[in-house]
């Protein structure tokens, strides 16, 4: 028995002198934590360069000081864009009479691209129509005066084409990718959703339940839950800080005169920026548009 206690003891003390050397300094490591690191430098392992490169912030500006942008460039003027930022690759923009501003990027391509941007998102809704800008998107694809949603479905699928939209809080968008061929058809299809939507009730009530369901989706999904999050503490105060799906508690108030007004208000042609790309000629895209987007006001 004394044979078992001495070892016993001779272990603990063992342990002791260990943890006694260690916290002198002797075995501690760059990633040691705060707390464990000693008191003395002489006693804790720093390199001669850590010890020598202390930094000196003294007359030198923050990380995010616009101090050398001021020195060198000056005060960036209200709505202009920092160059930097510009967009610096060959493209064409001609503006129609009502406003539409038409631009094109033009590469040798089998294919091309046309999009409908409007600038219409949730940051333009009220606290009483909020989601709106989400519900009409959704609505706009359920068909129009001239077209069923099944032959949206087929004309586009027939021609080897593809249509897709989303909303965001700065605006909407409708684009569309289909041989260089066809891109009078897309044209054609999407001033047909732009200008011609049904916008009936029976089409906003079945949208309740979709929208409230990709909401309860939404908000099972961390990324989105903090970036909802983020928005809302930065902008409280303002709609930019709403969801852009809408506030789930909201979306079963939402009737049709909710989305006439916002479509009537916001769907204008100061608000359109339509964009071909690929294989596109700007002044047949041009002539194209015109055409089918001549009468928005």
């Amino acid at each position: 028995m004394k044979k078992y206690l001495s070892k016993a003891l001779n272990s603990k003390k063992i342990l002791n002198d260990l943890f006694k050397f260690n916290s002198r300094g002797l075995f501690n490591k760059r990633n040691d934590i705060e707390g464990n690191k000693s008191k003395n430098p002489n006693n804790f392992y720093i390199s001669e360069i850590e010890r020598e490169s202390s930094i000196n912030l003294k007359g030198e500006p923050l990380q995010f000081s616009k101090a050398k942008i001021m020195d060198n460039f000056g005060e960036l003027p209200l709505g202009e864009i920092p160059e930097p930022l510009k967009y610096v690759r060959n493209f064409q923009m001609t503006t129609l009479s009502n406003g539409i501003r038409v631009c094109t990027e033009s590469w040798n391509s089998p294919t091309a691209a046309v999009g409908v941007y409007v600038d219409a998102g949730s940051r333009y809704e009220t606290q009483d129509n909020c989601g709106t800008s989400h519900f009409l998107e959704h609505l706009l694809f359920k068909g129009t005066k001239n077209r069923t949603k099944n032959q949206f479905e087929s004309e586009i699928e027939n021609s080897g084409s593809t249509l897709d939209a989303y909303t965001s809080r700065e605006h909407t968008l409708f684009h569309m990718s289909c041989f260089k061929d066809n891109v009078h058809k897309c044209v054609d299809v999407l001033s047909d959703m732009m200008q011609n939507p049904l916008l009936s009730d029976a089409m906003i009530a079945e949208e309740k339940d979709t929208i409230t369901t990709e909401l309860e989706h939404s908000n099972k999904d961390p990324q989105e839950t903090i970036m909802e999050a983020v928005h809302f503490n930065c902008y409280r105060d303002h709609m930019i800080g709403s969801p852009i799906l809408g506030d789930i508690d909201n979306i079963q108030n939402v009737n049709k005169k909710m989305v006439e007004e916002y479509y009537h208000s916001n769907y204008v042609g100061k608000n359109f920026i339509i964009i071909g790309t690929g294989g596109v000629n700007h002044e047949k895209f041009v002539q194209m548009v015109s055409e089918k987007f001549g009468k928005v006001k």
